[in-house]
């Protein structure tokens, strides 16, 4: 009961983008995680809206803002996001109950999202106030998706601003400044329990920060060369230019905040490198005005954190994994005094990144306990040890602690969920990492499960079979960078040999299986989902290119988002023998696809040729290969030579008809090859 909070902000963020990420959660899903959070004692529910995110749209002007959609395998591309026709057919497809994965209040008619979206944030936040926590909504404001061009054209040609091939807002004019206000009272009518509003921003690549200081409307030049030199310490920043622009921006929505009536809203702006833009934000943003940067790399390089001069409140979110290269495997090791690190900082606080949970628990936990006043500083050891005995059993805590230290400090972290592939860079130091793993298993079996409670057992077997999906992922992704490693060689026969020792399918049902002790989690389900999409197409597209397996191509519409970030390209089909045919639409043929019986064609209206080849870009070797149309056509031809890397068909309109699908096969000429 005497047990105090060493800082007062503990914030944790959901990253809303991925389909193993809040963007597919149910209600029940979000009050479980709230729930945990507040068990963790964390205090601060923060959420981030992409501009093209439905869970936040306005009017202005008579115009509603055109908005995206949350991920689903049916629609929306945002950050690599791959489609399919029935997830139940992918392997580990057992554990879904329908044919596509995704929030119910993104399945809905496109008409209703954005309404089915926001009443669920509604309630998630009214459930998140009734626990206590306040809510934080960064809100983008730089991006493309968040300078909707049909509402700003509706403002005066003296009221905007050229940046970037867009027009944009000035906040310093009335009409400008109206339309930010809109955004503002709009946004708190729908979410009235938001206690911090904050404008996200990238700090360069977007209209709004790349704009030239010679480009900045009159007024502007002088008030910041003036800020310059008040702040000599950025005035070479290349930072700087953009980070004023931004700074205009929330002074137009603290104006906004005061004049709807909501001056308790916390005001406050936020990026990614802190060291790129925190001193600049000091130097530019209101005083009111607090500054939350997203950490990637450096909280553990001090000279990266100084106390504002300002005094204003900083609140660094950290990473718990990252969607680049360490989204898989463990969290990143917890930071050893860490309530000394904040303090040395000037921090006011912290917040946590993540998409999925389990297994990066530990993570949280540490960092929890390490800014209460009773357990501050608890090395990570010691939550290892209170973790092994909450989770396994009192008797477990020795052994159970040592295998969590090891874990959370030396397990790998791998896979990226952004982009087409999972996997698009070498596995990190692959030998230590599976002799790891080894070592991992045999200190598991030092753990008596006869002697845990059923719950336990269930977390022991848990980790057992996540460690056998890490090794067994490594042993198939090494043959697979062999075989690549071959064919560029040209040794086309070892490579078929190499590839035979990759099994993905077995990788994703062993992952499948790790999931499924306890309850298996919305995140866990995505991720099998990825696996499928975008780590077995890739090991499946060098079957091909070896001759191993037929390229199988079917035409049928394809769904694009125009305003998704960084989309993903691929569609899939999953035909009930579970084989796997890359999907190619208009887009993908500039042809048309049109539909026939219970299925699509692709029409050829004007001479075409399409280059076909494995579903994942690899070249097919040179030689003959048997081509199998759907539906049949007489006449043409069934084999043909392929000599640069891929077979072009070349169709003529009423040549052969409508086409609906292709299968590319090796042709077995001699028995020895």
């Amino acid at each position: 009961m005497s047990d105090a909070p060493v800082v007062a902000e503990r914030v944790v963020l959901n990253w809303h983008n991925f389909l193993s990420s809040a963007s597919t959660w149910e209600l029940e899903d979000w009050q479980r995680y709230i729930d945990q959070c507040v068990k963790m004692r964390f205090n601060t529910l923060m959420v981030h809206a992409y501009g093209n995110n439905p869970i936040f749209s306005f009017r202005f002007n008579g115009q509603e803002k055109p908005v995206g959609y949350l991920a689903t395998t049916r629609e929306g591309r945002d950050w690599g996001t791959q489609h399919v026709n029935d997830i139940r057919r992918l392997v580990g497809g057992e554990i879904f109950s329908a044919p596509v994965f995704g929030a119910s209040v993104a399945l809905v008619p496109a008409a209703d999202r954005v309404s089915a979206a926001q009443a669920l944030m509604q309630k998630v936040f009214r459930h998140a106030r009734s626990r206590g926590m306040h809510i934080t909504f960064a809100l983008d404001v730089d991006t493309d998706s968040a300078n909707p061009q049909g509402i700003i054209q509706t403002l005066p040609e003296s009221a905007r601003i050229s940046g970037g091939g867009l027009q944009l807002p000035n906040p310093d004019t009335p009409e400008g400044y109206a339309y930010f206000k809109a955004q503002v009272s709009q946004l708190l009518d729908l979410y009235p329990e938001i206690d911090r509003l904050t404008a996200w921003f990238r700090g360069y690549g977007t209209p709004w920060c790349d704009l030239k200081v010679e480009e900045f409307p009159e007024g502007w030049q002088a008030e910041y060369e003036a800020a310059l030199e008040r702040n000599t310490d950025v005035k070479n920043s290349k930072m700087a230019p953009s980070v004023f622009t931004i700074s205009r921006i929330v002074r137009a929505f603290g104006k906004a905040l005061v004049e709807v009536g909501r001056d308790d809203v916390e005001l406050s702006g936020g990026s990614w490198w802190p060291w790129r833009f925190v001193n600049e934000a000091d130097a530019f943003f209101p005083p009111q005005a607090s500054v939350i940067p997203l950490d990637w790399p450096g909280f553990d390089t001090p000279e990266n954190y100084r106390p504002a001069k300002s005094g204003r409140k900083i609140i660094p979110i950290l990473w718990a994994h990252h969607d680049d290269y360490t989204y898989l495997g463990r969290p990143y090791t917890p930071f050893e005094n860490f309530s000394g690190m904040l303090k040395e900082r000037g921090v006011a606080g912290y917040g946590i990144i993540h998409w999925t949970m389990r297994p990066l628990d530990l993570y949280f936990k540490s960092l929890s306990e390490q800014v209460w006043s009773t357990t501050e500083n608890m090395p990570v050891r010691e939550s290892c040890d209170r973790m092994a005995a909450r989770s396994f059993g009192e008797s477990a805590r020795e052994p159970g602690g040592e295998y969590l230290y090891r874990f959370v400090t030396e397990a790998p972290m791998f896979g990226r969920e952004t982009g087409n592939r999972f996997m698009d860079q070498p596995l990190a130091a692959p030998d230590e990492s599976v002799a790891g793993m080894r070592r991992r298993l045999e200190l598991l079996e030092r753990i008596d499960g006869n002697a845990l409670a059923p719950e336990g057992r269930s977390h022991l077997a848990y980790f057992r079979d996540f460690e056998k999906f890490m090794l067994e992922f490594f042993e198939s992704h090494l043959a697979y960078e062999r075989t690549e490693e071959l064919i560029k060689q040209g040794a086309f026969d070892d490579a078929r040999k190499v590839i035979a020792k990759a099994n993905p399918e077995a990788v994703i049902s062993r992952f499948v299986r790790a999931a499924s002790h306890g309850e298996i989690s919305r995140g866990e389900e995505a991720l099998v989902i990825s696996l499928n999409l975008r780590w077995l197409p890739t090991i499946v597209s060098a079957r091909q290119a070896l001759g191993l397996e037929p390229v199988r191509i079917m035409f049928a519409p394809t769904h694009h988002e125009p305003l998704a970030q960084g989309p993903g390209s691929n569609t899939f089909h999953m035909d009930a023998e579970r084989r796997i045919w890359k999907v190619m639409g208009e887009k993908e043929t500039k042809a048309k696809i049109v539909k026939h019986g219970d299925g699509y064609l692709l029409q050829a209206d004007d001479p075409l040729k399409l280059g076909l080849g494995p579903i994942m870009g690899h070249k097919l070797v040179d030689g003959r290969y048997a081509v199998k149309t759907r539906p049949e056509s007489n006449g043409y031809p069934t084999e043909f030579n392929v000599t640069k890397g891929s077979l072009i068909l070349a169709l003529e309109p009423g040549e052969m008809g409508a086409l609906g699908a292709v299968a590319i096969e090796a042709v077995q000429e001699k028995a020895d090859k």
